[in-house]
């Protein structure tokens, strides 16, 4: 019945969200929500977590993104388990995508300080709007509405104190698919959190995204004061067009059940017009540990 409400909030709750079907996993706060590219990751942290992401990016009246998603992940340490739902819905000027799957993973312990996760996620992909004048009358690259099934998939690995993972989202990529594809992408992530002081802990990662159109790397690093104090940036390296960006966060870790991360900033993408075009992104998580 526990299990029952949460998914029943989930889906009550996502109503309220619009997103971007191509963009909608931000690997600006990956560091914080690692189950959102890799189902294999759900429930490493031996907790149920609720987390609810929120986006919003104004460019310059070319094409706004507004975007959600809301994550659960929970683990079943009686059968070596994990478990997740994700929601992501979305929106690009008059296109709406979402993204609905659940997850599952199997822990396999090789000794105290090595075990090893490998999970998959069935999802069901939609994208609805008249999408013609979507990117300056452009002509249509998708039936409307379009509904499909598709997976992801991973493996995650606690070894000796570091944490990692590779995987593969949206595998079976529709060849009939242009801007507003599920692109199939390779999410790669290694992180180690390491107590410098009793009042002082980091988080250092590094991470690699690779889609159809762009190759990314990042490197992060997030601090945690007094055990109530979030403090972090991302550097990121398009190997493309695109100039470096860094993302500085900040939040609040409330008796360890609540975290509270936000950030705010600006950065220019070259988006293939005449000239490249600045926009400013709000970005907002919640996660609460039950």
């Amino acid at each position: 019945m526990k299990h029952f409400k949460l998914f029943a909030i989930m889906a009550f709750i996502c109503a309220a969200f619009n997103a971007n079907a191509q963009s909608i996993n931000n690997y600006y706060l990956y560091s914080y929500n690692h189950s959102l590219f890799n189902p294999a990751a759900a429930g490493y942290e031996n907790k149920h977590i609720v987390s609810l992401l929120g986006r919003s990016e104004d460019r310059q009246s070319i094409y706004d993104y507004n975007s959600g998603i809301l994550n659960y992940e929970g683990n079943i340490k009686s059968i070596n388990s994990g478990i997740g739902a994700i929601v992501m819905v979305g929106k690009i000027r008059n296109v709406t995508g979402s993204k609905v799957g659940v997850s599952y993973n199997y822990q396999m312990r090789v000794n105290d300080r090595v075990k090893v996760r490998v999970g998959a996620r069935p999802t069901l992909n939609s994208l609805r709007g008249n999408n013609k004048d979507s990117l300056g009358n452009s002509p249509s690259y998708f039936k409307d509405p379009d509904t499909h099934g598709n997976l992801d998939l991973g493996v995650w690995l606690d070894v000796y104190g570091f944490y990692g993972g590779i995987s593969v989202e949206n595998t079976f990529q529709r060849k009939d698919y242009w801007s507003y594809s599920p692109w199939r992408q390779y999410n790669l992530i290694v992180g180690r959190k390491i107590k410098i002081a009793s009042f002082l802990q980091t988080d250092p990662s590094i991470a690699f995204n690779s889609n159809p159109i762009r190759n990314t790397f990042f490197i992060s690093n997030n601090f945690l004061i007094k055990k109530w104090v979030f403090l972090g940036a991302t550097y990121g390296k398009s190997f493309d067009s695109n100039p470096d960006m860094v993302r500085f966060n900040v939040g609040l870790n409330i008796l360890d059940k609540v975290e509270v991360i936000t950030h705010l900033y600006s950065s220019w993408e070259n988006t293939g017009f005449p000239k490249a075009v600045g926009y400013t992104t709000f970005e907002g998580m919640i996660r609460v540990k039950i």
